[in-house]
């Protein structure tokens, strides 16, 4: 059994323990579960890392392979990377690009590096591959949406379709047939800008061979651009479009918060500080039920904390852990995925999604590209590092999502 395997078996007998706990009487059960609690979530973390590495170490060994995502905007066969790729997925041009971060300057080598033509360089395959894996760490949003590559940056279209309104009917003997046509739009995604923002480093740390430097940097830009992203695809209101932003948009997708009253029979578990199995059950229901099977759960580590101790009223906790490799926990027999930019519980706050998030497209143009500041930081000795996205993200179907909203006193 794998590592990963274990860790997995022996959370999901904590939580079992903690299933016991909830209903018990005992005095010091609150805090027995408390410390069972910390104890399962230090192994998901433990848990999220070995797998994240085995990933890591699997794309390395495979970094000329093509990656495991839609491509779009170019003329690739489907087995092969572009020419440009190619000189990036070689050994001289990992050897070059790691010359250029421990010394800031170039060598025969880096001829090889390729340019996009304004200073900026793009990362070695398996560095991009990598970094594209701990992103999804700090995007909740990427881990389970759909995500397109394209080998442009211009604007493409995207064709969506509602047929969720349509029937079909019987026909008598020799009677004709009536028209319902599904409703066709589109979306168009962009490719805005992110930036890691600069990453300033001590020559003296740069220059230690006994540092690994690119795992470094790209836990560096990993952390900074994954958490720009999650915002945008979350909130945003510019050029990317957030899901919730879309979806207060679009109107009528809203669920009014109940609280966990009737689960807990406390009278101050309210509609304002609490989410109760009413509120879960009325997000499902608000839902088409073409899009429910597939459809998530996504809130902030702190709403997740207090649904962890939910009880449905039966008894029964809404909270099950996975036992499987690669699979999040679920809720309310759906997955649940963290979102740590969404609000928590609170007065006017929305606090849950849930929505299918296959009608979510995100759109990553190129790869990243990556600079040295060679000058700037010299003075004290050091150099700082840059590393730029882009990205865009929109809804295609306003009526594949659910949100659930805090009354706002």
């Amino acid at each position: 059994m794998s590592l990963s395997l274990r860790l997995r078996a022996e959370r999901k007998t904590i939580s079992e323990q903690m299933r016991t706990l909830l209903t018990s009487t005992s005095p010091t059960a609150a805090e027995q579960w408390k410390k069972l609690d910390a104890a399962q979530e230090a192994l998901r973390v433990r848990i999220e890392n070995t797998e994240l590495d085995s990933i890591e170490s699997s794309v390395t060994s495979e970094s000329r392979s093509r990656a495991q995502l839609p491509m779009i905007g170019g003329h690739e066969s489907e087995n092969t990377l572009s020419p440009q790729d190619e000189v990036r997925a070689t050994s001289e041009y990992r050897k070059a690009f790691l010359h250029l971060c421990r010394t800031g300057k170039e060598s025969y080598e880096t001829r090889a590096l390729s340019s996009t033509g304004d200073g900026q360089t793009l990362i070695p395959i398996g560095f991009e591959r990598n970094l594209e894996v701990k992103l999804k760490s700090y995007s909740g949003m990427r881990q389970c949406c759909k995500t397109i590559k394209t080998l442009t940056g211009s604007s493409i279209t995207w064709p969506t379709v509602d047929d969720t309104g349509n029937i079909g009917a019987i026909v008598a003997e020799s009677g004709g047939v009536t028209t319902a046509d599904p409703t066709f739009s589109s979306v168009t995604l962009g490719s805005s800008l992110i930036s890691s923002k600069e990453v300033i480093t001590p020559i003296q740390v740069i220059q230690d061979s006994g540092v690994d430097l690119e795992a470094y940097l790209e836990e560096a830009f990993a952390v900074r651009i994954g958490r720009s992203m999650e915002a945008n695809y979350t909130t945003g209101s510019g050029t990317i479009t957030g899901l919730i932003t879309a979806l207060v948009a679009a109107g009528g997708r809203s669920v009014s918060a109940v609280g966990a009253n009737a689960n807990s029979g406390n009278a101050g578990d309210t509609d304002l500080n609490s989410i109760g199995t009413a509120d879960l059950g009325n997000l499902v229901s608000a839902l088409d039920p073409a899009y429910v099977e597939n459809a998530v759960f996504m809130a902030n580590s702190s709403t997740w904390n207090k649904l962890r101790s939910q009880l449905d009223r039966y008894g029964r906790p809404v909270w099950s852990v996975s036992v499987a490799t690669g699979e999040p926990d679920r809720c309310w027999g759906h997955k649940f995925y963290y979102n740590q930019q969404m609000a928590a519980i609170g007065n006017g706050n929305i606090s849950m999604l849930f929505f299918d998030p296959s009608k979510y497209l995100i759109r990553d143009s190129l790869g990243v590209t990556f600079v040295v500041l060679r000058e700037k930081y010299i003075e004290n000795h050091q150099l700082a590092f840059l590393a730029f996205a882009r990205t865009d993200g929109k809804l295609l179907q306003p009526a594949a999502g659910v949100y659930l909203q805090h009354p706002a006193s």
